[in-house]
């Protein structure tokens, strides 16, 4: 992909961030775009899923051939409150 000048964008949840960073590792030269920032739980930031998703995404945040797109994770009613743990997370 990556030799082909293309982008791997990976919808994945939080449970399968681990494997996306061990892709990465194996295709550094392909850039690779987490989409929706792995759909984390956002229902509640206290939830497991929340450390899953933390470390996943530090994980990630380690290889210089992953980016994430912010994109897909607002609740129904619209309220970026909502998502601030994990956007900040991403920003960080």
């Amino acid at each position: 992909v990556g030799e082909g000048g293309l982008v791997f964008d990976a919808c994945v949840r939080d449970h399968q961030l681990q494997a996306l960073a061990e892709l990465a590792d194996r295709c550094a030269g392909t850039t690779m775009v987490l989409d929706h920032l792995g759909k984390p739980d956002v229902s509640d930031p206290t939830s497991a899923s929340s450390g899953v998703w933390i470390d996943g995404l530090r994980s990630l945040a380690a290889r210089g051939n992953v980016v994430v797109k912010l994109s897909g994770i607002l609740p129904v009613d619209g309220a970026f409150e909502a998502v601030r743990p994990w956007v900040d997370a991403c920003l960080d």
